[in-house]
């Protein structure tokens, strides 16, 4: 059964092959106690181990390996003296842990945690073990750092000592891999429909309250997902937006020829190095009438006149001083797509998944479903552009808030074509 047993042939595909008992006494340089679970348990591991090496390898490659070897063997060994030393010797005399059975314990350990979407967790998951391992390794005694040319290519080029670096630890992964799969959950894209109607619902408990701790809340809740869904940012990029930025950027462009916001973020961002600005705008014409200014207007004068603040981020912790995160608003957003569901249950499809719904992906995947077919290929790369290596190699990390926006003035009457189709 696939996984679940050998095939003929795997003792030969390439790593070393050894039996259950064998690898125990490696690992500890005792025989198992019987009685003892932990030992019952360690010999399961191990077998589930070899197997997963073992089947990283399909069976028609490992009958076609072995076929190809008995032909060639029983061919050369009719014609040719090869008695002595003819074919490698298997078995290894060394009682020690050399593939790295230890290290996979750890991993097969680790995947039997539970997951959040399906049983257990998934592979990505469980093969962040492999990587605390291998930095153990390395920060140990058996660390050299020399320079390799040997290292895979997602690897550093550097000599490792870790058991994780070698073949039959890589095999054993990709075993883990083929067997466990991978179950990918996107989130629920939120739709300017949705858009509008959080909007109403928000606004209508904004105004039912006198509290005001309770309607910034809903402000910074409701700017959030304006922000990220005008500008297609995922959601952790949303906290990056500079409160600085904001006014000082807020009534130029409140007075351009085409009206709009500019969302200024300031940080270290996915595939760049060094703090860079990045300046994103959102029209204040969209084609849904999305009330951009209205919620971003109404945040900017409690920070900047009710508060009396300048400086620093436009979303913060209780402290006025740390800038937030996906979690401090997350629950929020989705208990207020709970209640939407519940009274415009129309903006919703058959099948939709509430529990999917996140700040950290449905805004951004809603933008691009609704811009989908109605902005041009080059409009959305130049959006978009900004987050990737390529888009970041033009602008040097020291360039000032001014000279990132001087750098894309010419191109902000395309840009905001982008949100326009929202």
């Amino acid at each position: 059964m696939r996984y679940r047993s050998g095939r003929n042939g795997d003792h030969i595909m390439g790593i070393p092959f050894e039996c259950d008992l064998c690898h125990f006494r490696n690992m500890t340089l005792r025989n198992p106690v019987v009685t003892d679970p932990k030992d019952t348990m360690t010999l399961i591991t191990i077998r589930r181990a070899s197997l997963d090496a073992l089947w990283a390898r399909e069976p028609g490659t490992v009958q076609g390996n072995l076929s190809r070897a008995v032909r060639d063997h029983r061919e050369a060994a009719a014609v040719c003296s090869l008695e002595r030393g003819e074919l490698p010797y298997l078995p290894s005399p060394e009682l020690k842990d050399r593939v790295g059975m230890t290290s996979a314990v750890y991993v097969l350990q680790a995947s039997r945690r539970a997951g959040q979407y399906v049983r257990n967790v998934q592979y990505e998951t469980v093969r962040k073990s492999a990587t605390w391992i291998g930095n153990m390794y390395e920060a140990g005694a058996a660390y050299t750092g020399a320079p390799t040319t040997d290292a895979p290519p997602t690897a550093e080029p550097f000599e490792s000592a870790s058991p994780t670096r070698r073949k039959w630890f890589a095999r054993f992964l990709r075993g883990v891999k083929l067997r466990m799969g991978q179950v990918r959950y996107q989130n629920e894209p939120l739709t300017s429909e949705m858009v509008l109607a959080l909007d109403q619902l928000i606004t209508a408990e904004w105004l039912r309250t006198t509290d005001e701790r309770e309607r910034e809340r809903l402000e910074e809740l409701m700017c959030y997902v304006l922000i990220g869904f005008g500008a297609s940012l995922r959601g952790e990029e949303v906290p990056l937006v500079s409160l600085r930025g904001m006014l000082y950027f807020w009534k130029e462009t409140a007075r351009a020829g085409e009206p709009h916001i500019m969302i200024t973020l300031y940080g270290r961002f996915k595939g760049e190095t060094g703090f860079r600005w990045h300046c994103l705008p959102i029209s204040d014409l969209s084609a849904s009438q999305i009330p951009f200014r209205k919620w971003i207007a109404s945040l900017l004068h409690r920070r900047s006149v009710v508060q009396g603040r300048q400086e620093g981020w436009l979303f913060v912790k209780k402290d006025g001083k740390t800038r937030a995160q996906i979690r401090d608003y997350d629950g929020d957003f989705a208990h207020y797509m709970e209640v939407l569901r519940e009274n415009r249950p129309e903006l919703f499809s058959v099948g939709t998944l509430m529990e999917h719904f996140s700040l950290r992906r449905s805004m951004r995947r809603g933008a691009v479903l609704m811009t989908t077919g109605k902005v041009a290929s080059t409009i959305v790369n130049m959006i978009n552009r900004w987050r990737t290596k390529e888009g970041a190699k033009g602008s040097a990390p020291g360039l000032s808030m001014e000279q990132t926006y001087t750098n894309m003035r010419d191109v902000i009457h395309l840009m905001i074509q982008y949100s326009k189709a929202l």
